[in-house]
């Protein structure tokens, strides 16, 4: 076996499921490559009526091993036996080790961490195949089935942290980021009982050539640092309930003048109910209702800039009809339109017929048959309220970047318009034109928004766009980038917090962020250097936390940034 795959497969076993059960996957040689790890997304797929999942990497690295920790909340139950790696090849010239291990973080969540070596690539041995939507290559992972579960329940992927070792430089890749397309969110379809066959451990082969058992890189195994947080750092299920005889403290809140609102509800329709109720006190007269699901999220996000000139606070439903808790907070609010945002695929008439059931309020739809016609219908409706002169243009699939600007959308009333990766669409391309929009923003990198996509505006406003991407590195950096660039001020109203990988639970706070004048921060387990940076040049009193997941030293970091009087 070659020296780089020998360091996984010690790695792999010893440290990180056999001895620690903590994801550790490199040693003091090892390097971590950032750019390549922010291209890549774990793609999950419902399969076989919900009582199993596919694990898929997209625009993979070559690798021969790699370790996951994935997070899964719902009443059903997994055990040791739930992966099954795709295609796996057991000949005997073709070593892999698979080790599952589950544990319980409580009654309803479960911890998954599967490691897997290899000693030939596992690109060559797994059919990594390139879809023809983006062209970009797709490894398949495996499968994870749910032992028990009864139909109808629900259970959710609420993060995955992926790490790999390159057999190339012995680089080291890292990504939390769920892809867009994926289900996070799965029902049972049937009743799931599935009690699979054991992953037994095979002895490690016996070769005689190039075996060092001395070798010193093959000892003292770190984890190593990344400041690159769109890997989302060692968060999650798997430090909470590793192995380790002693569980570390977790950090206390920090004490000063920055006082800490939570705005988080049991999941994401009662935490939307509760940015609500801090935002609207005395009821509204408008409320905008969109998609709760994750796959019509960005029609909320778009929404935001007509949130907020109805001063309306955004609800959601669940699909087919309204949760019992919007619907309560609709009472609450007593509202005289109810706006719903979609076509009839993302807010079927049920969704209308209730809230008509429910409340006195006339009700409106503003939607198209895509996400892209959505966003024009929005603008559209903004452009009757308030002369449209500037867009904010965004990716149709970068939630993450929509989220960090809507605040700023709707603050200036202006529109957040889709575009696809390589070309804006001709009637978005029309309107654009036809409004004689003065200015523009692009929000994202060119792997979101191509230069050509700039280049079809820059014709058609009056300013110079050219220059008007607003992006970093990675989510983390936009989102520095969009606060540094448009909350110019050293004093702040306040600062939202929101986690960055399962945005969804805070999808509705844009109006909320907008009508207070507040930049959205984002980030579960840490900030990356460029958001410490441009936060520490300002200061605020108040710290809104809009859905759960964030962890305490991130508002701690956010306190102590935001406390000391610049």
């Amino acid at each position: 076996m070659k020296n780089s795959n020998k360091l996984i497969s010690a790695v792999v076993l010893s440290t990180a499921l056999v001895s620690s059960g903590v994801a550790v996957m490199a040693n003091n040689a090892a390097k971590s490559d950032d750019s390549k790890s922010d291209l890549m997304s774990i793609l999950i797929e419902s399969m076989d009526n919900g009582t199993s999942f596919n694990l898929k990497l997209k625009n993979p690295v070559e690798l021969t091993g790699y370790f996951i920790t994935l997070e899964v909340d719902g009443p059903v139950k997994l055990d040791n036996n739930c992966f099954e790696l795709h295609d796996k090849d057991d000949s005997e010239d073709n070593y892999t080790l698979i080790k599952t291990e589950v544990t319980q973080k409580n009654e309803q969540t479960h911890i998954v961490k599967i490691a897997v070596t290899s000693d030939k690539s596992l690109l060559t041995k797994n059919s990594s195949k390139t879809t023809e939507e983006n062209q970009l290559p797709v490894l398949d992972i495996g499968k994870i089935s749910i032992k028990e579960g009864k139909k109808d329940a629900e259970y959710i992927i609420n993060k995955i942290e992926f790490e790999a070792v390159s057999p190339i430089g012995n680089s080291v890749f890292k990504t939390s980021t769920i892809d867009d397309d994926s289900s996070k969110r799965i029902t049972l379809k049937e009743n799931a009982n599935h009690f699979g066959t054991e992953n037994k451990v095979p002895e490690l082969p016996n070769h005689t050539e190039d075996e060092n058992t001395d070798n010193k890189e093959d000892e003292d195994v770190q984890t190593p640092d990344s400041d690159n947080d769109n890997t989302g750092g060692n968060s999650g299920g798997g430090s909470s309930s590793g192995g380790s005889s002693s569980k570390p403290e977790e950090e206390k809140p920090l004490e000063n003048n920055v006082q800490l609102f939570s705005m988080s509800g049991k999941d994401r329709y009662e935490t939307s109910t509760k940015i609500s109720k801090t935002g609207w006190t005395s009821g509204a007269k408008n409320v905008v209702i969109v998609n709760g699901n994750e796959k019509n999220m960005v029609d909320g996000l778009s929404a935001t800039p007509f949130a907020t000139i109805k001063d309306a606070p955004l609800l959601l439903s669940n699909g087919k009809t309204l949760p019992a808790s919007t619907i309560s907070e609709l009472k609450r609010l007593n509202p005289t339109n109810v706006y719903v945002i979609g076509g009839t695929a993302s807010m079927p008439e049920s969704v209308v017929s209730s809230i008509k059931s429910n409340t006195k309020a006339t009700v409106t739809r503003i939607g198209g048959s895509t996400r892209y016609e959505t966003s024009l219908e929005i603008a559209k409706q903004i452009d009757k309220i308030a002369d449209v002169n500037k867009v904010y243009i965004s990716s149709g699939t970068g939630e993450v970047d929509a989220l960090s600007i809507a605040s700023v959308a709707g603050r200036e009333k202006a529109p957040i318009l889709l575009t696809n990766v390589n070309s804006i669409d001709n009637k978005t391309y029309d309107f654009i034109r036809s409004e004689s929009i003065k200015d523009a923003y692009f929000i994202g990198g060119d792997k979101k928004i191509s230069n050509s996509v700039i280049n079809q505006v820059d014709k058609v406003v009056s300013a110079d766009v050219s220059k008007n991407r607003v992006a970093g590195r990675n989510r983390k950096d936009t989102n520095a980038a969009i606060i540094k660039k448009f909350y110019t001020g050293s004093k702040l109203n306040g600062v939202v917090v929101s986690k960055d990988d399962v945005i969804i639970d805070a999808l509705t706070v844009g109006s909320f962020a907008a009508k207070n004048d507040m930049p959205v921060v984002i980030g579960r387990d840490s900030l990356s250097t460029a958001q410490k940076n441009v936060l520490s040049s300002k200061n605020t009193e108040k710290v809104y936390q809009a859905g759960g997941g964030v962890k305490t030293s991130v508002i701690n970091t956010l306190k102590d940034l935001l406390g000391t009087k610049k």
